[in-house]
């Protein structure tokens, strides 16, 4: 549903806002070993969403990723889709139809706008929080090597 680069961005956030409590920066090679990520593709990761603005960051050998308490609490999984993958999930004909619309729709266009809708509700209701807590609870994992 969503490409690589965003179901990383979200393992690699959830890790990192687990570890808020603890005013951890975290290191690429912390990260990308903690949820199974090539350690490039994790840094690539990374980069983006600190320059989106979603993540931060300090260089040099005491620094490292980390996320505040307010962004924790504020961002939510919208705003990384958002962010990497762009809104054109929300926006474009499931059968990939240049011209569906509501006044001229697509065989799934109804299926797929109430489809829409839910994710786009479900992933605006999911906060930075709300994953870090579902991971710490020891009931939900963020590495492939868990499956």
């Amino acid at each position: 549903m969503f490409s690589a680069a965003c179901e990383t961005a979200l393992r690699l956030l959830t890790y990192v806002a687990a570890h808020v409590p603890n005013a951890k920066r975290l290191g690429i090679i912390e990260l990308a070993a903690a949820t199974d990520t090539p350690q490039a593709y994790a840094a690539k990761i990374l980069q983006v969403l600190s320059r989106k603005g979603l993540l931060s960051s300090i260089k040099g050998p005491h620094g490292g990723f980390y996320l505040d308490d307010r962004q924790i609490k504020q961002l939510t999984a919208f705003d990384v889709v958002e962010a990497i993958d762009g809104l054109s999930m929300f926006k474009t004909c499931m059968l990939g139809l240049r011209d569906c619309s509501h006044e001229h729709p697509c065989p799934m266009h109804h299926e797929f706008l109430q489809i829409r809708t839910q994710l786009e509700v479900a992933l605006k209701q999911t906060t930075l929080k709300a994953l870090a807590e579902r991971y710490q609870s020891g009931r939900h994992f963020v590495s492939l090597a868990s499956l």
